[in-house]
């Protein structure tokens, strides 16, 4: 985006979830409001992309296949710059302990 002869980067957020329709729709609504969105089905993906890019944000499903929420954000914690990348963990269950264990 370019403002006057400054030049800013679009804010880039990762979403990471198995549900294809929750990806389309997080991605259309993310870009109408200026992010650039990148995606990923599972944890796997996400940790493949994650090892040569940053988002500024990643919104990461607390279910996915293979490998959860909770260990892709465990092993982004470990990756050199991955402690200071804000993680949105987003579930669709209702019990106590799933949302405590992604606190």
């Amino acid at each position: 985006m370019t403002i006057g002869h400054m030049t800013f980067k679009k804010p880039t957020v990762l979403i990471v979830d198995d549900d294809a329709a929750i990806r389309d729709i997080a991605r259309a609504t993310l870009e109408l409001s200026g992010f650039s969105v990148e995606e990923a089905q599972d944890g796997l993906k996400a940790l493949s992309f994650l090892k040569t890019r940053k988002p500024d944000i990643v919104i990461l499903d607390f279910m996915l296949p293979g490998m959860d929420g909770i260990s892709v954000c465990s092993e982004l914690r470990k990756m050199s710059g991955g402690e200071r990348i804000p993680v949105l963990m987003i579930t669709g269950r209702n019990d106590i302990e799933s949302i405590e264990r992604s606190l």
